[in-house]
């Protein structure tokens, strides 16, 4: 499979915690000790109920902290891209994309920022292996993503320290990256489908 699939290490197949008609249940950190985070595989599996109650448990935990290790929140938006890379038809990919994009408002401020700024990071690492069957649904991701950060801020009153991060947040994850990683990283497609939607989005 050309893009994504070869860009990712393959993710080893999950053994279902369900009986047969039961709905699935997720792991969670928690439940995995040793600091482990098993949301990637489950976000990521064939199963788009699978992938439904982990997103679900996802949005659970991540509202439930006030800060995430960044390690963590990479591995969590490796499963999410691949979710959408699951994703089949245009209402089940609207559907999820505005689900990913909505959850920022459920999270409190430090981590709605790494969520937000390792969406970025995480779509220019990967952007050059999307194929062109795939690209809309993530041309529709960035979209819908880039709107409900503006959403989080207008729902902050547009607030001096709220605005201050989120532009910080955007010149440092996406538009003009300094990071050691980003040598090398070719992600132009991206940043002018951001450029063309930032200010319709901002509206």
């Amino acid at each position: 499979m050309a893009g994504v699939g070869n860009k990712f290490a393959p993710l080893p197949p999950i053994l279902l915690n369900k009986k047969k008609g039961e709905p699935y249940k997720p792991k969670t950190p928690e439940d995995a000790g040793g600091g482990k985070n098993p949301f990637a595989r489950q976000l990521a599996h064939g199963e788009k109920d699978v992938r439904d109650a982990t997103f679900r448990a996802l949005g659970k935990w991540l509202g439930a902290r006030s800060d995430v290790d960044m390690l963590d929140m990479k591995k969590i938006w490796k499963g999410l891209f691949y979710a959408m890379w699951h994703a089949d038809g245009w209402d089940v990919q609207e559907e999820l994309a505005e689900e990913i994009g909505g959850l920022i408002h459920k999270l409190k401020h430090r981590v709605a920022l790494m969520y937000a700024g390792v969406f970025f990071i995480t779509s220019r690492r990967e952007w050059v292996g999307i194929d062109r069957h795939r690209m809309d649904k993530y041309l529709r991701l960035v979209r819908r993503f880039t709107s409900h950060v503006f959403r989080y801020c207008a729902d902050r009153d547009w607030a001096e320290g709220v605005v201050g991060d989120v532009g910080e947040m955007f010149v440092r994850s996406a538009l003009i990256p300094t990071g050691r990683g980003d040598q090398g990283v070719v992600d132009v497609g991206l940043r002018l489908h951001l450029a063309e939607v930032f200010v319709t989005e901002l509206r």
